[in-house]
Order: C-alpha cells, then sequence, then structure tokens
C-alpha cells in the first residue's frame, strides 16, 4: 500500500507541470477576437473597428488582405504605422487591422469577411464583421431600372427621399461624368426631398450599372442603385465585343447577332467577317419585328490558338427625318483548342 502511494507524486508531476505553465502560447499569428458584432446599426455610417493581434514564437509573412465586400477597407498596422504589403513580421510582434465598414447602401443582415493571407503559423486566418443594418433613408424609385434608353438623348429620372428624421443634401460623391442632380444641395431642410437624376446623352453599349452616392447634412450617406442600356435609333447585341469561346478544331462554327431599330426601317445591305479567312455570313429579318438576325459561319480549318476577327455590317437606316447609311463593327474573339487537347478527356 505505502508503495503505491510513493508512486502518486512522480505520476502527476507532468500534471502539475502543465497546470504551472498555463495555456500554451502561440506559436505565430493570433487575434484578440476574430469576430466583431455590431448589431444593430443605421444605414449610411461608417465604423472603425479594430483587430489586434500578435505573434507567437515563429515569424510570419503577410501577402494580402482580402475584403469580402466593398464595403470594407483594410489596413495593416505595425509599429503605430501602416505597413505595406507583402510584410514580414518577427516573433513577439503586436499590431493591428484596421477596418472601415461603411453601410451606405446596404440593408438588413450583413456578415462580411476579411480573409488575411500569407505563409506561416495561424496562416490563412479569417475576420468577420456582423451587423443587422437599418434603412435610414427609403426612395421611390429603389432600384431605379431605366432599360433601354435613346443613346441620342438625355433622360430625367425624378427621385423622392424620405428620412427617419428632417434632413439636407449637401453633395453628390463621385458622379459620373456628364451626370447631375437637380435639387442637390438641398434648398431647406425636410424630411421629404424631392429630387431629379439628368443622365446625359451617350455612345450605344452594353447595360451600364451606377451606385449613386449623394452626402446628406447628418453625415449620412444614400445610395441609389441605377442600372439602364443606352440604344441608338440602330441597335446590335452584342454591340461590340463577340466572344466565341473555346472553338473545337475540324468543326465550323456557327453564331448569330441580332439588330434592329427603335424607329423607321432598317436594311442590311451588306455582311462580312474580316480577319477570319473562308467565313461565310448571311441575313434573315425576323418575323414580326424590325430586326434582322446577322448568321456566320467560320471554317473547320482554324489554326490552333487565339483567333480575332470583325464583323463589319453596313446598314441602312430609313425614319421619318432622314435616310442614311451606317458602318457598325463588332469584334470577334475566340480560341480554337489544339487536336491533343480536343481529345483529351475531361477530368
Amino acid at each position: 500500500m505505502f508503495g503505491r502511494l510513493g508512486q502518486i507524486p512522480f505520476l502527476t508531476l507532468p500534471l502539475l507541470l502543465l497546470f504551472a505553465c498555463g495555456k500554451p502560447q502561440p506559436t505565430g499569428l493570433s487575434f484578440e477576437a476574430e469576430v466583431q458584432d455590431l448589431g444593430t446599426v443605421l444605414e449610411g455610417k461608417v465604423f472603425p473597428l479594430s483587430y489586434p493581434f500578435q505573434v507567437g514564437s515563429e515569424a510570419i509573412h503577410l501577402t494580402q488582405l482580402q475584403p469580402g465586400c466593398g464595403c470594407l477597407s483594410l489596413q495593416l498596422i505595425w509599429g503605430g504605422s501602416p505597413q505595406s504589403l507583402p510584410c514580414s513580421m518577427p516573433p513577439g510582434a503586436q499590431g493591428e487591422i484596421r477596418v472601415e465598414y461603411s453601410t451606405a447602401g446596404i440593408h438588413g443582415t450583413k456578415n462580411t469577411p476579411v480573409n488575411i493571407h500569407g505563409k506561416g503559423p495561424g496562416l490563412p486566418a479569417r475576420l468577420e464583421v456582423k451587423s443587422l443594418v437599418k434603412p435610414w433613408f427609403s426612395a421611390d424609385p429603389t432600384p431605379v431600372r431605366l432599360g433601354r434608353v435613346a443613346a441620342e438623348e438625355t433622360h430625367q429620372v425624378p427621385v423622392q427621399v424620405t428620412g427617419l428624421e428632417p434632413f439636407k443634401f449637401e453633395k453628390a460623391l463621385a458622379l459620373p461624368p456628364g451626370f447631375s442632380w437637380e435639387g442637390v444641395p438641398s434648398a431647406q431642410t425636410a424630411a421629404v426631398q424631392e429630387i431629379t437624376l439628368t443622365i446625359p446623352s451617350g455612345e450605344p453599349g452594353p447595360h451600364e450599372s451606377e451606385f449613386l452616392r449623394l452626402q446628406a447634412d447628418n453625415g449620412l450617406i444614400f445610395v441609389l442603385p441605377l442600372v439602364f442600356e443606352r440604344v441608338g435609333a440602330v441597335w446590335i447585341r452584342p454591340s461590340r465585343l463577340f466572344p466565341l469561346g473555346v472553338l473545337r478544331p475540324g468543326i465550323e462554327t456557327q453564331a448569330s447577332l441580332d439588330c434592329g431599330t427603335t424607329e423607321g426601317t432598317l436594311e442590311v445591305l451588306e455582311a462580312t467577317v474580316l480577319g477570319i479567312p473562308d467565313s461565310e455570313v448571311d441575313s434573315v429579318t425576323l418575323e414580326g419585328s424590325d430586326s434582322w438576325r446577322i448568321r456566320f459561319t467560320l471554317p473547320s480549318n482554324l489554326p490552333p490558338g487565339p483567333i480575332q476577327g470583325e464583323l463589319v455590317l453596313r446598314l441602312r437606316h430609313e425614319s421619318q427625318a432622314a435616310s442614311r447609311e451606317l458602318e457598325r463593327r463588332v469584334r470577334l474573339v475566340g480560341l480554337v483548342q489544339g487536336v491533343q487537347e480536343a481529345l483529351e478527356p475531361k477530368q
């Protein structure tokens, strides 16, 4: 009995050493807190946040701070000053990741990550900002979806903005060239502001998306999403670039695009493909519309590698104003597979 009791101190010695030393120290990057929950916040505010960290017994090398959303601005602070990346940090270093979180244009629950890339223990790492964003502003309409608009004309969009309390708009932030607001700055403080957006004329093209921002006198930012497509009296889809994708060797490639007019009549006088020899083109009218379908066939003997060409259309547009001949050009780009690549089975 005594012999067994005499062994107890030797059996418990490792446990006593473990309790005496406490928790094992981290070897690399570790944060005081990886998640910050802001709770319920108002739209339009900017929140400065800090994620303090330390480097344990092994050095680390940071290569990238990657925000999970455009609402975050990130900065590495070490030694009391901002650091550029990539950045190597020795054992014992202490610093912080500074985050600016803008709730402009955000509604509802928002859980946004910050991904930290690099080499060393504790990497990659992930931080998170959580919030429930309540709108301070409401607008009619929002978002503004105009669909197709005439490229040759300016367009005005009336917008009514309501706040939780009386406010004034002070200025527009980063307004696209040619755009303007009537009623900004606001003439007086009010719970409802009536403003008008002017969209300038421009070149026909693909869909455009803008997020228009207005600074209010309470420090909040109102964001209005805007989506539209400029089309001329004569339109082509796609209008500038036709991606052909990956083409298989030894097989003809057939594709098509459409063109038409929003007023008057349109006639396709000639359609040719330049830069890709032996291509064939024809055109047909689409039943029940003022549109045409341009169909083109690329030959089967294209060499492996990237290809580029141009579809050239010569058109006649007649309207009440005049009759005119137009030329439109659409770039064609693609990649022809090599024979061996085409034969290899997909994994």
